[in-house]
């Protein structure tokens, strides 16, 4: 059992922790009080004494110390290492760009350190909130960027930022640290941890550049000292030992979560199952993509195309689409692997996020606007555009799909559309309610669509004639569909196959 206690002279508490088998057991209040009990089950008695472990070093970052240990006042507190903005009272969103941490290791670390850094932080941050996007280092500094994966419950950024204490004493644990500072943190941090480092040392340290980072922490502290990156201390660059071993790390953590939930899957009845695949197969589904795009790429390097993405098509096979936007034009490039003659119509000026996607007889062109809330279609060459869908309700246009050369299904309102434009004038011909519907992607030849979620979660759809029938359900974040003649597989992190589909 480990029993913590914190006394600053004002709070006088205790805290408990213990297992049970696979129970997490905790028990606090104040001191002299027997205080309240809560009961937590894991899968295995070795989860529960990881939570044990994380959950009193937790406290131990807020100022908790072993019972029978010295004064927990913030100026004594013994933490490992400086953090400004450990508990961060309000901090800017830096325009969706992620949250920062500059880390000042004891020392810069060679390429063997740097791969178990990388070790630590990925296996501490395993199912936590915490979304690496990527690091960046310049001698002894490195700067960290991480995102949020989809927030839930009321205690969100608490675990958010318990999560990156707990990555940074593991990473503390492998390459000492000396400083850690919150580059988004408005004010200067609330907590003891804090306190205890402006008592150490007034100020963060200066730190060297990094491209398109300004460190933010402080500027509403009437105390704030204006800081920006310095080149003469180093310019950031990513370090290929660390990400090789940071994206190993996490491709191990998914492959785990994936078979652990195919085998929950497969015990209930009905349903779908993605089942991780094997590297091997990763590899030649990725060669796919090459292939394709193959005979394209010198057509398009030489319109100048930036941006060139295949796309699978049912029957008319993988179409290269490519999208140019400009004050004056925005052209739009297509061709298929067997005929690479590129055509390149121009479409209408449109502001915002915009995609294209060709029908599957490759006959006509549907863009879709989700800034202007709008899915149009005009033949290939640009010509009798017609607007085939539009909404008023903002946000609410995600995405849209062929399902045959004269069908779309569109997503927006938190439904599935089935528009059809046999007629000439779109007609809706029916609407299906769908769960947090994101993005959709059309399979074997439009007769099925994979439907991405937002609560990380994804659907498929069988598409029967003028209505939509749901297959089922299956955990897990997708980026993509591709299908061949064996399966239809997602992709994301890591790539799975879809099982328990019905015969093609």
């Amino acid at each position: 059992m480990r029993r913590l206690v914190f006394d600053d002279g004002k709070s006088r508490k205790f805290w408990e922790g213990s297992t049970d088998g696979a129970t997490f057991v905790v028990r606090f209040g104040k001191l002299g009080t027997s205080g309240q009990e809560r009961r937590k089950d894991f899968a295995s008695a070795a989860a529960a004494e990881k939570e044990l472990a994380a959950r009193a070093a937790e406290k131990l970052g807020d100022g908790y110390v072993e019972d029978g240990g010295a004064a927990t006042a913030p100026a004594s507190a013994p933490y490992p290492f400086l953090f400004y903005g450990h508990a961060p009272g309000d901090f800017a969103e830096g325009a969706n760009a992620g949250h920062f941490w500059e880390i000042r290791f004891v020392r810069a670390g060679n390429d063997e350190e740097l791969r178990a850094v990388a070790t630590a932080w990925a296996d501490a941050l395993a199912g936590s909130p915490v979304a690496t996007v990527d690091w960046h280092f310049a001698g002894p500094w490195a700067l960290a960027r991480c995102g949020e994966d989809a927030p839930s419950g009321d205690d969100h950024h608490r675990r958010f930022f318990a999560a990156v204490e707990k990555a940074m004493r593991a990473v503390h644990a492998v390459l000492p640290i000396a400083e850690v500072v919150f580059g988004n943190g408005r004010g200067a941090g609330v907590g003891p941890w804090d306190a205890w480092s402006h008592a150490e040392q007034a100020w963060p340290s200066p730190y060297p550049e990094f491209e398109d980072y300004t460190r933010f922490y402080g500027v509403d502290h009437p105390d704030y000292r204006e800081a920006f990156g310095d080149a003469s201390l180093g310019t950031g660059a990513k370090r290929p030992a660390f990400d090789e071993a940071l994206h190993a790390a996490f491709a191990r953590h998914a492959r785990a979560e994936a078979t652990a939930e195919a085998a929950k899957q497969k015990k209930r009845k009905g349903g779908l199952v993605f089942a991780p695949i094997d590297q091997s197969e990763v590899d030649r589904l990725a060669a796919l993509d090459r292939d394709a795009m193959a005979p394209l790429n010198a057509r398009l390097e030489a319109l100048g195309a930036s941006r060139a993405r295949p796309r699978l098509l049912g029957p008319s096979g993988r179409v290269v689409v490519w999208i140019e936007t400009g004050k004056l034009q925005q052209k739009l490039a297509y061709a298929d692997p067997v005929d690479t003659a590129l055509r390149t119509p121009e479409l209408p000026v449109v502001t915002g996020w915009i995609e294209a996607k060709l029908s599957p007889d490759g006959a006509r062109i549907a863009v879709i606007q989700t800034h202007n809330l709008v899915v149009t279609v005009s033949d290939t060459d640009g010509a009798n555009e017609l607007v085939a869908f539009r909404t008023a309700e903002k946000r609410s246009l995600k995405d849209a799909a062929w399902v045959s050369p004269m069908r779309l299904v569109v997503v927006a309102q938190g439904q599935l559309h089935i528009v059809d434009l046999s007629g000439g004038a779109p007609v809706v011909v029916s609407s299906t309610p769908a769960k947090s519907p994101a993005r959709v992607y059309s399979c074997r030849a439009g007769t099925l669509l994979v439907v991405a979620r937002y609560d990380e979660r994804s659907d498929v759809w069988a598409v029967r004639g003028d209505e939509l029938a749901k297959l089922g359900e299956a955990k897990g974040e997708i980026s993509g569909a591709v299908e061949d003649a064996a399966a239809i597989y997602v992709s994301g992190a890591p790539w799975r196959r879809i099982d328990g589909l019905p015969p093609a």
